[in-house]
């Protein structure tokens, strides 16, 4: 598995409950971070592309 990638599937729901938020916003969030280059989307799959980024986002 590259490094970055989920071990499982990536499933919108499950995610966006986990986050405490919606469905659609969990959605327009990751998009957002795809189309900056940050991440990569693939079916059932999120890949951290900038694992820099992530690690200040998370605090």
């Amino acid at each position: 598995m590259p490094p970055g990638t989920t071990p499982g599937p990536a499933r919108w729901p499950g995610l966006a409950a986990l986050a405490g938020t919606s469905r659609e916003t969990c959605t327009k969030v990751l998009r957002d971070y795809a189309d900056q280059g940050l991440l990569r989307l693939a079916r059932g799959r999120i890949t951290v592309l900038d694992l820099e980024w992530l690690k200040d986002a998370a605090g």
